[in-house]
C-alpha cells in the first residue's frame, strides 16, 4: 500500500510563494542586460535581445554576462 500523505504537498503551494519566485528568476534572467546597461556597453541591445531570446539557457546566460562584463568602454566612476 502507498502512503498518499507525503504527496499532500503538492497541491499547497502558496501563491504569494510563486509570485516571489517568479520575480526572483526574473530579476536573475536579466543580470546580464542590467551589467551591460549600466556599463553603457556598446553592444547593450543586442545583449537585451539575446538575453530575451537565449538567457533562459544556462550556457547562454553565462556568455551573455561574460559578454556585459567585457566592456571596452571602462565603467563611469560616481562619487
Amino acid at each position: 500500500m502507498v502512503n498518499n500523505d507525503m504527496f499532500v504537498w503538492v497541491g499547497t503551494i502558496n501563491p504569494i510563494v510563486l509570485m516571489l519566485i517568479g520575480i526572483l528568476s526574473l530579476c536573475i534572467h536579466f543580470i546580464p542586460s542590467v551589467v551591460a546597461y549600466s556599463r553603457l556597453h556598446s553592444d547593450r541591445l543586442a545583449i537585451l535581445i539575446l538575453n530575451i531570446l537565449l538567457g533562459w539557457t544556462g550556457i547562454g546566460w553565462i556568455i551573455l554576462l561574460i559578454w556585459a562584463c567585457s566592456s571596452s568602454v571602462p565603467a563611469p566612476l560616481t562619487r
